[in-house]
């Protein structure tokens, strides 16, 4: 296993100094960083445009009589026009991030708000409050990086004890979360989802420009020692990077209680969901895309 994993990183490592040397360049303008040669555009057909309800739609006998029927006790603050229920609420508790992924942030960094006009930590308790006594019983906290602000154990603690809520969860790259994750669970953190493009080392420092893949398996790890199931692996699959590994990610979740989410889909990899072997999936993903 060891023998093998050697030759896919060198066999990367080859494949990157094209990468880097330009080969794939992508032209002028495109804005994926992926590396690979842009596809000619197609031509899509133009989807008839939709009318937004008027405010005498939207203030209706019927839909109330709909709030009436079916929000109570739910709030309708937090119900739309179609009489959807919204009980999930992301807060970003920071922009700074520790990784610098190419999908996400450019190397230098960007230009970040000033402190004082972001919310401090007890303006993110209020607003958790407001929202949960609305209806909302789902909180993820996200950023950036929400595991390098130095209070999030204070916030994950206070949210925790609303009457109402349900789950807090966070979204991270994974980089601090074997060090932090029992004070977390303490404080009452009870959904983890991580993100994570690549099992191959060379791959991980290429696509976020930074070292740290162990560390990512390291909190993984810390995450299914401590009780957390399933935990969840956000994957950007990106043609030309990493979609050779698709197979490798399902694996994952043969033996461990993990979901593998394609964060750009929003789908589940799940190998028990799969009747393709890995070179059949490729195929498909490929065709698809």
């Amino acid at each position: 296993m060891a023998a093998v994993g050697a030759a896919v990183g060198a066999a990367w490592r080859g494949r990157r100094g094209l990468l880097l040397g330009g080969v794939f360049r992508a032209p002028p303008g495109r804005g994926c960083r992926s590396g690979v040669p842009a596809r000619q555009q197609q031509q899509q057909p133009r989807l008839p445009a939709l009318e937004a309800p008027s405010a005498q739609e939207i203030t209706s006998p019927r839909r109330k009589g709909f709030l009436a029927e079916h929000a109570a006790p739910f709030s309708a603050f937090l119900t739309d026009s179609f009489g959807r229920q919204h009980n999930y609420l992301r807060i970003s508790l920071t922009e700074k991030c520790n990784l610098r992924c190419q999908y996400c942030m450019p190397e230098e960094g960007v230009q970040l708000t000033p402190k004082s006009e972001l919310l401090s930590t007890q303006e993110i308790i209020t607003l958790a409050r407001l929202f949960v006594q609305e209806g909302v019983d789902k909180i993820r906290l996200t950023g950036g990086e929400p595991l390098i602000r130095p209070d999030v154990v204070d916030i994950i603690a206070e949210i925790r004890k609303l009457e109402g809520l349900q789950t807090v969860a966070v979204t991270t790259n994974g980089i601090n979360l074997a060090r932090l994750l029992p004070r977390l669970k303490e404080a009452g953190l009870n959904a983890i989802n991580i993100s994570l493009d690549t099992l191959v080392p060379a791959k991980f420092e290429f696509i976020v420009r930074r070292k740290g893949l162990h560390k990512v398996m390291e909190g993984i790890q810390k995450a299914l020692e401590l009780g957390y199931d399933p935990v969840k692996v956000n994957c950007v699959v990106m043609r030309g990077l990493n979609e050779d590994e698709l197979g490798d990610f399902v694996a994952l979740t043969e033996k461990q209680p993990l979901d593998e989410i394609n964060g750009t889909s929003r789908k589940c990899w799940v190998k028990s969901r799969l009747d393709y072997d890995t070179q059949t999936t490729m195929d498909v993903w490929k065709a698809a895309s």
